[in-house]
């Protein structure tokens, strides 16, 4: 259950750290996950949390960065120039 879930979301969202996940969508694009989630999900053992944030949140990471997915609109002019 856990591998269709990981698989189904990475078609929708961007993978951030073990069973993490976030991205910009569409509301439409929301349903669609939810309905798509309603299935392999076990309503009884598993749980799925949703987090809506708005207007440009700032994104923070303590200790490791699991995945170094950097968005462009938010990188410096230093930080581009930085290997």
């Amino acid at each position: 259950m856990l591998c269709f879930v990981n698989k189904f979301l990475r078609q929708h969202l961007h993978w951030v750290q073990n069973s993490v996940f976030e991205g910009e969508i569409t509301r439409a694009e929301f349903e669609r996950i939810k309905v798509g989630l309603e299935e392999p999900i076990n309503e009884d053992e598993d749980s799925v949390v949703i987090c809506k944030l708005r207007s440009m949140p700032q994104r923070e990471t303590m200790g490791v960065e699991k995945n170094s997915l950097r968005i462009l609109s938010k990188i410096t002019p230093q930080e581009a120039r930085t290997p």
